[in-house]
């Protein structure tokens, strides 16, 4: 058994007991090493007790996605939000390559109904920060489609007009921006 409980010397968390020294492997190959010897159910337990603990000691949303990525999606609505605080954070540091990540897992999860469209939205936006020009134009094109709220799909529709002119598809913009200009509320 490789979980936290099993050492003596960890009894929340921390290595020794001390805030200061978050738990960790003490070098790559050791870590490689357990790795190796865990299957891959056991690897998959082990994040998500991981990622339970972390969440329960009121770590950070970055430190906790990191095991929820090498969890299996289950429906959680509790992993969606964390996934989502993790991506917000991804992008206010710009790194919205890593956004990107969040977000796909979250939607893997999957999200509600009434909230995928727009983790839609927000991974189409991260992904045309992150120059991934063709997600990001599927996903904001499904999130014109899909969004229920005009002014949140008016944004959308804007962030696909900026994508889609990155893409040197000037005709496909017009089109798309067309469509949805049509199919929003007068006001």
């Amino acid at each position: 058994r490789h979980g936290f409980r099993d050492d003596p010397g960890v009894s929340d968390g921390h290595g020794g007991g001390d805030p200061a020294r978050p738990l960790a492997f003490v070098h790559p190959l050791v870590r490689s090493s357990i790795y190796s010897e865990m299957s891959s159910r056991e690897r998959v337990q082990s994040h998500e007790r991981a990622a339970r603990l972390l969440g329960d000691a009121g770590e950070a949303p970055d430190r906790i996605a990191v095991h929820l990525l090498a969890t299996r999606p289950g429906g959680n609505a509790e992993t969606v939000s964390t996934l989502r605080q993790a991506a917000k954070g991804a992008r206010n540091r710009g790194a919205p390559d890593v956004a990107v990540t969040y977000l796909q897992r979250a939607l893997a999860e999957p999200p509600s109904a009434d909230l995928e469209p727009e983790l839609i939205y927000e991974l189409g936006k991260a992904a045309l920060s992150a120059g991934e020009l063709e997600l990001a134009i599927e996903k904001l094109r499904q999130a014109t489609r899909d969004l229920a709220d005009g002014h949140v799909r008016a944004e959308a529709a804007n962030a696909l007009g900026s994508a889609l002119f990155l893409a040197q598809r000037p005709e496909e913009a017009m089109t798309d921006l067309t469509t949805v200009i049509d199919q929003l509320p007068a006001s």
